[in-house]
């Protein structure tokens, strides 16, 4: 991806943010122009428009393609695209997305999550004893890193935060961190967000007994349980109540399978490499169907190249 545009892309993501209502028309970058329109209010879904202007001393070269149609909830439908698409289609059709997720959260009052996950061909994201780095590619840590850039938060629960103690950072593209947001009632949590690299966190528990009003690092919102575990549904409203509109789920099975269920993931992103494992922990655990018909199935989705391996982008 070009640094243009990278740069296109934050500034939609921030724009789109910052717009109270829906969001018209952006346009007058130094290097190009892109432009989109959501429509009016008064047709349900309405074809979401991408114009993309490169200059050159010498011509002027356009593409105009519908990429996604968006329903009047803020919901994002890929559009079928000709059958060779230009790097810069296939950059846009996985980041376009993801910068318009707050377009959804202020319609439904409650955050938009993004899950990524590298995993082997045989579907495993770490060996039985918890070893994960690196099941994805280089380019795929890079990739990793734009949706962060492109997020206001990143959720992990307790066990990832212990296993794998990810930094939560941007460190490879430009663009601002993301919150850190951890979830659990585990007691070594604190002791372990320094490693997270970042000067404050938030910290959502079901135990009252673990808010540590002293601890001005941390955040605490208290979450009740429900069926032995923090709702995610609460999760995603409490997020959106401390302005946080859009998340990167980057939690372990548990943590990861509580929000499928519940059907709190917006987008699913799985990066497959070319391995297999044999045995391991699984990116998710859902519980067990009859009939293939009952098993969860995207509404819409792509293929994408990442380095030497696939990612498949799923909408839910």
């Amino acid at each position: 991806m070009t640094d243009s545009l990278w740069h296109i892309l934050l500034e939609i993501r921030n724009q789109v943010e910052r717009s109270e209502n829906e969001f018209h028309q952006l346009d007058a970058f130094p290097e190009g122009k892109i432009s989109l329109s959501l429509g009016d209010n008064q047709s349900n879904t309405t074809p979401l428009f991408r114009i993309l202007t490169e200059r050159n001393p010498h011509r002027t070269t356009v593409h105009s393609f519908p990429v996604f149609q968006i329903s009047r909830k803020g919901h994002l439908t890929p559009l079928n695209q000709p059958a060779e698409q230009s790097p810069i289609l296939k950059e846009l059709q996985v980041y376009l997305p993801l910068c318009l997720g707050s377009i959804w959260a202020k319609k439904e009052k409650r955050a938009y999550v993004i899950a990524h996950f590298a995993q082997s061909l045989d579907g495993y994201i770490a060996t039985t004893n918890g070893h994960s780095q690196w099941i994805g590619n280089p380019e795929n840590l890079v990739h990793a890193h734009r949706v962060r850039a492109l997020v206001d938060g990143v959720i992990i629960g307790n066990n990832t935060l212990r296993d794998d103690k990810p930094k939560l950072t941007v460190r490879h593209v430009p663009g601002k961190n993301p919150q850190a947001i951890v979830v659990g009632n585990s007691g070594y949590c604190g002791a372990s967000l320094a490693s997270c690299r970042q000067e404050h966190f938030i910290r959502m528990v079901s135990d009252p007994s673990l808010v540590n009003k002293s601890d001005h690092n941390c955040k605490y919102l208290h979450i009740p349980c429900l069926n032995g575990h923090i709702p995610t549904r609460d999760i995603t409203s409490s997020l959106y109540e401390q302005g946080i509109h859009s998340v990167l789920l980057e939690g372990g099975p548990k943590t990861s399978s509580n929000f499928l269920e519940e059907g709190n993931i917006n987008i699913v992103q799985l990066h497959i490499a070319p391995m297999l494992l044999g045995s391991g922990k699984k990116n998710f655990s859902l519980k067990e169907v009859n009939s293939i018909d009952d098993g969860m199935q995207f509404k819409h989705h792509f293929y994408s190249n990442i380095g030497d391996a696939i990612m498949i982008t799923g909408f839910l």
